[in-house]
């Protein structure tokens, strides 16, 4: 009689487990059912390419696009930023606006982010966080001195970062000569013109015909040793009518 509820009590102890077992893990402990170790730490502020847009402002998705699809009303406006939410008012990172577009409020969409600040390269510990993601991050000193030191490619970028228009910028002493570069002019003509010469460290950008009411960014390559000219292959310009010259004066006159 005692070994019959001995066994009944031993099946009855596998009959829970087994249901037990088939639980949720609660332990806390690595598993396929525990807890990521990471899910506690703040997510990272990056797009989900495939997402559907949230009509928030931002790009959700990371189609280089703002609130593509969502509803709006013809010549509203609203802040914008082309980039994921929480990176903008981080470091040089700002937010843009953009309008309402079209005539019909079934048809209107909104149109393009402009005036925004994303991220560039990051300059060695010049006091500003160019990358928006919280740090100015420092580099060894060239030995002469620059600021900062060129790469494994021999090269220095130089982000450009600028309010106005009809503006020159320098290449470091380090790395003096302008050799490529990548440039946004915002607003202006279609015509965008950069300016310079091969040897020298000194390079003018404009856009359209009208100065002090535009916005540059973008980056500056400079290196140690003179390269070829600025060209629309080493140095593309977001406009229809690109202009490389080799003095302001070959740009478009200044109204």
């Amino acid at each position: 009689m005692k070994r019959r509820v001995r066994i009944r009590s031993l099946a009855a102890a596998a009959f829970l487990m087994i249901f037990t077992g088939c639980g949720p893990n609660t332990s806390g402990s690595a598993g396929s059912n525990g807890p990521d170790a990471a899910s506690s730490q703040p997510p990272s502020p990056q797009p989900n390419p495939g997402s559907p847009e949230r009509c928030d402002g931002y790009d959700n998705n990371g189609d280089g696009r703002v609130d593509e699809g969502c509803p709006c009303s013809p010549g509203q406006t609203q802040s914008c930023y082309p980039g994921p939410p929480g990176q903008d008012g981080v470091g040089i990172c700002r937010r843009g606006m953009q309008s309402c577009m079209g005539s019909d409020g079934e048809l209107s969409t909104w149109g393009p982010c402009t005036g925004a600040v994303t991220p560039m390269p990051e300059v060695c510990a010049d006091g500003v966080d160019q990358d928006c993601d919280g740090r100015d991050l420092p580099c060894s000193p060239s030995p002469d001195g620059g600021q900062n030191s060129p790469d494994a490619g021999g090269t220095v970028d130089v982000p450009l970062y600028l309010f106005g228009d009809c503006i020159t910028v320098n290449c470091p002493a380090n790395a003096p000569y302008p050799v490529g570069c990548q440039v946004f002019f915002t607003p202006g003509d279609p015509r965008g013109c950069i300016a310079s010469t091969p040897t020298s460290s000194t390079v003018y950008f404009q856009a359209g015909d009208v100065c002090d009411q535009g916005f540059i960014t973008g980056t500056l390559h400079c290196a140690a040793m003179p390269a070829a000219p600025l060209d629309a292959t080493n140095c593309p310009i977001n406009k229809p009518v690109p202009i490389y010259a080799t003095s302001p004066s070959g740009c478009p006159t200044p109204r």
